[in-house]
């Protein structure tokens, strides 16, 4: 479901492939890749344990 929301907000934003630069594009991808990857080391630390 998430990727769904995301693909639907990127649509939105950046509707002609020209839309938009790089960094800002690669901002919105990053922002829920950190909270992510952050989620994940949390899990795999805990596990360590």
């Amino acid at each position: 479901m998430w990727l769904t929301v995301k693909m639907n907000a990127w649509v939105s934003r950046y509707p002609d492939p020209r839309a938009g630069s790089p960094i800002g594009k690669g901002e919105f991808i990053m922002t829920d890749m950190r909270q992510g990857a952050a989620t994940i080391r949390e899990l795999a630390s805990s596990q360590a344990r």
